[in-house]
């Protein structure tokens, strides 16, 4: 099999009857692309994803909004700026083509929440007052310290904004309520920001909270078109789903495509969910970590590493963006700590390198207060943290330890960073680890 590769500039050129013979043999079976699996929790995998499911999703997500009242409100076709790239399906399903189908303005933003481009995220979002702001958890972290630090940002940011929403992992409720907190200074008012839950092989989009909400981690209900169901993990429950916008499986995988669905026919989606209020389902459910990412302590407790990161990172109040957990095997659990680092800077008063900053006394004692704050709230050895070693060196797209999306990948990250991770668990105690055991 052969894939015709195409030059930008052929776009350009006057279409011919070519297009409408190739537009006549689409079926709603015919495959869209072949999209790859983000990897933040293994290899990445080509997902079929087929016109039908990318077509259908867009209508689904559509369904839930009041659209003639979002165009009433900010006075005309919705508009967005996003960062999130086409070769994944958040960006390129989710984002792209919901906009081509609601019929808004999109602007390619180059920027990212990396330190090399974030300057032209933050220049464009000052350019493009927008209506609607999508985006993942990493993103919205590093704009929420934009927020706070610059006026201008905010003032342009906020004054057409009537959706925002995050999704491809679960946020920290912190980063939530620093951004309302910069929304009810600049405006008045607290601006409800929303969530979608997916995954590449659901085109994205399997659930949302399509209503007014103040709680992060929510996952919502499935939209119309899909169905879930929980079955028992362990002491959680699992999430699969089966409806129009999910693959029929990978590219030439047969065996992987074969595990990822059950006997019914519902896709695995390797989550935990729970619900909001189990008298009141239609309030809808929260994400309970990754069952994927969940790991044995050496006296058996199950450690959920995506539900203590979240809890970890938010109760750092900032100072961090984000942690590895790390603990299989092992008597009790750690982390690798990212600083956030424009946060850091401002709270130690100077533009510090990165491996200055780790090391700062103020960043050191922001990250000890805040993680023994949570051990206090979280005292069970499933969610009470021992020991940090901050790192000097951010993840690495390069070596896969980050995503396009910005997605930590927390197996590979502690394969490249086994030194560190040695060190935590050492004999010896060496001065740049954070004891918060003392």
């Amino acid at each position: 099999e052969r894939c015709e590769a195409v030059r930008f500039e052929q776009f350009g050129r006057a279409p011919g009857p070519e297009v409408d013979a190739a537009y006549d043999r689409l079926t709603p079976d015919t495959v869209a692309s072949y999209m790859m699996t983000s990897g933040s929790t293994g290899e990445p995998k080509a997902v079929i994803n087929l016109h039908s499911m990318v077509a259908c999703n867009a209508r689904m997500i559509r369904s839930v909004w009041d659209e003639a009242r979002l165009d009433e409100i900010t006075g005309g076709p919705q508009v967005m700026c996003n960062f999130l790239p086409w070769s994944h399906t958040y960006g390129a399903h989710s984002i792209l083509h919901n906009m081509l189908d609601w019929g808004g303005t999109f602007y390619i933003d180059e920027g990212a929440p990396t330190p090399a481009r974030l300057p032209a995220m933050i220049r464009n979002l000052k350019d493009v007052p927008t209506t609607q702001h999508t985006t993942v958890p990493a993103a919205w972290a590093a704009l929420a310290t934009e927020l706070e630090r610059d006026q201008e940002l905010a003032d342009v940011f906020l004054s057409r904004i009537v959706c925002m929403a995050y999704g491809g992992a679960s946020m920290g409720q912190d980063i939530y309520e620093r951004i309302q907190a910069v929304a009810v200074r600049t405006t008045g008012e607290r601006i409800s920001l929303s969530a979608g839950y997916g995954a590449t092989e659901t085109a994205p989009t399997a659930s949302n909270v399509h209503w007014p909400n103040d709680r992060m981690g929510l996952i919502g209900l499935p939209l119309p078109g899909n169905t879930f169901k929980m079955v028992p993990n362990g002491e959680k429950m699992e999430l699969r789903v089966k409806g129009v916008n999910i693959t029929p499986g990978y590219y030439r995988n047969p065996a992987k495509t074969a595990e990822a669905f059950d006997e019914e026919g519902y896709y695995k989606l390797g989550d935990a969910v729970k619900f909001v209020d189990p008298d009141n389902p239609e309030r809808g459910l929260a994400f309970d970590g990754r069952t994927a990412e969940e790991f044995k302590l050496s006296n058996g407790t199950w450690v959920s590493a995506g539900t203590v990161r979240v809890q970890a990172v938010a109760a750092t109040g900032g100072a961090l963006s984000d942690a590895v957990v790390c603990g299989l095997n092992q008597a009790d659990i750690t982390l690798l700590g990212f600083v956030n680092e424009a946060w850091c800077q401002r709270l130690v008063g100077e533009p510090l390198p990165l491996e200055d900053l780790v090391r700062h006394p103020k960043v050191v004692e922001q990250v000890r207060i805040g993680l023994q704050d949570h051990n206090r709230h979280h005292p069970n050895p499933a969610a009470r943290v021992a020991r940090v070693l901050l790192q000097p060196i951010p993840p690495r797209p390069d070596a896969g330890e980050i995503t396009e999306k910005g997605y930590i990948n927390q197996s590979r990250t502690q394969d490249l960073r086994r030194a560190e991770i040695d060190k935590l668990y050492g004999t010896t105690q060496t001065p740049d680890i954070i004891d918060l055991r003392r």
